[in-house]
């Protein structure tokens, strides 16, 4: 949660937020909502997942299939927590409607929104060159979980793509 929480505070530091808040009427109309506390209510969200897991019986934990999968999805918190921030402000969408939604719904949308973007479908990109679209493919394979963090070509110790 400290991880999710550190990464959040970086991203809501980035340029242009000001501007994101001033079109977004969710945060206008409720006055004085700001993105520490779009922050915080992401925050919560990564607690509750940490907590559903905790709130397993043992026996959950036994199976390696099963512990495997509940390993993955609390690490996966973190990036769809990311998710959920980013959707809000490169998206076009409410902060009120993000709010509303559970970390995974809110993943899925961000990479929908940059599938779009891939595509075309956002004004703004109807220019993306070849290096920009490469970078946008590579970003949603990572959020998809299909590339590592490290990137393409990262190889484990007997030398096999990861």
């Amino acid at each position: 949660v400290d991880q999710a929480r550190g990464e959040l505070e970086e991203l809501a530091r980035q340029p242009g937020m000001a501007e994101r808040m001033q079109r977004d009427a969710y945060a206008f109309v409720s006055k004085g909502f700001t993105v520490g506390g779009l922050v915080g209510k992401i925050a919560s969200d990564c607690s509750e997942v940490l907590a559903r897991h905790r709130a397993r019986p043992v026996e959950d934990y036994l199976d390696e299939s099963r512990f495997r999968t509940l390993v993955v999805d609390s690490l996966e918190a973190v990036t769809m927590a990311r998710s959920k921030f980013l959707w809000w402000f490169h998206g076009r969408v409410s902060m009120g409607h993000v709010l509303e939604q559970p970390l995974r719904r809110a993943h899925r949308e961000y990479i929908l929104v940059l599938q779009q973007r891939l595509r075309g479908g956002g004004v703004a990109d109807e220019g993306l060159a070849g290096e920009e679209k490469r970078e946008l493919a590579l970003e949603i394979c990572k959020l998809r979980g299909v590339v590592s963090e490290a990137g393409v070509g990262d190889r484990n110790e007997i030398g096999e793509a990861r």
